[in-house]
Formats: structure tokens, C-alpha cells, sequence
């Protein structure tokens, strides 16, 4: 009950401290692991902000609260084309600026450092097919 009130009383605090303390534990226990994986850290440590916004709602309004937090996950309001497109332009840029940053020229050495001429070429090639 004295975690609740606290929430209440004060829920953006309780949120900046809940998502820094999942983050911050995450990716400073990989750091002190014989063996990192930072991929795994990076990841577990990235949902501090969404473990956070649970825990608050829970203490704001309890289970039910949280069931309508997480409701809307699986609730759709707009028709499915939307996401499609959205999901398509995040594709175009995407292919856009990976194809810039591959052919960008960075002198007489080559396009960037570690990058061949050979990864150029095919980037161009994936742009003209990709552009039609």
C-alpha cells in the first residue's frame, strides 16, 4: 500500500526512477558478466520504459488498469492499409539511407572505411531495383 501511494502522489518520478533502475541494472550487470553479450543487454535494458509504464499504471488504477493498458496493444483504430504503408515507407527509408551512407564518397581510399567497392556497387544495384 505505501508503494501505491507513492506512485499516486507522485507518478512521473515514479517513472523516470522505475525506467532507470530497470535500464541501468540491465546494462550495468552486462558490463560486470566474464562473458558480455551486449546485444542481450541493450535489449532487456531498452524495455525499462515500457516495464515502467506498467508498474505506474498499476499502481495508479491496479490489474484493471493495467488490463486496459495492455488492451489497447491488440486494439486496432485504423484500417489495416495504414500499417501497411507505414511499414513500407520505414522500408523505403530505410533502403534510402543505408544506400546513402554506402555510396557516400569519403575520398581516394573508398566510399567509407571498411566499405568495398564491390558493397557499393551492389547497394546501387538494390536502389535502382528497389526504385523500379
Amino acid at each position: 500500500m505505501f508503494v501505491r501511494s507513492r506512485v499516486a502522489d507522485r507518478p512521473l518520478l515514479a517513472f523516470a526512477l522505475v525506467t532507470l533502475a530497470w535500464s541501468w541494472t540491465a546494462w550495468l550487470a552486462e558490463s560486470l558478466v566474464a562473458e558480455p553479450t551486449p546485444i542481450l543487454a541493450v535489449l532487456v535494458g531498452a524495455w525499462g520504459p515500457t516495464v515502467a509504464g506498467v508498474v505506474v499504471t498499476a499502481g495508479e488504477g491496479g490489474r484493471p488498469a493495467v488490463r486496459d493498458l495492455l488492451g489497447r496493444l491488440v486494439r486496432w483504430r485504423v484500417a489495416p492499409r495504414y500499417y501497411l504503408l507505414a511499414v513500407a515507407v520505414r522500408r523505403r527509408v530505410t533502403a534510402r539511407g543505408s544506400t546513402v551512407a554506402c555510396v557516400g564518397s569519403r575520398g581516394p581510399g573508398g566510399p567509407l572505411p571498411g566499405v568495398s567497392r564491390s558493397h557499393t556497387a551492389a547497394a546501387k544495384e538494390r536502389l535502382n531495383a528497389s526504385t523500379g
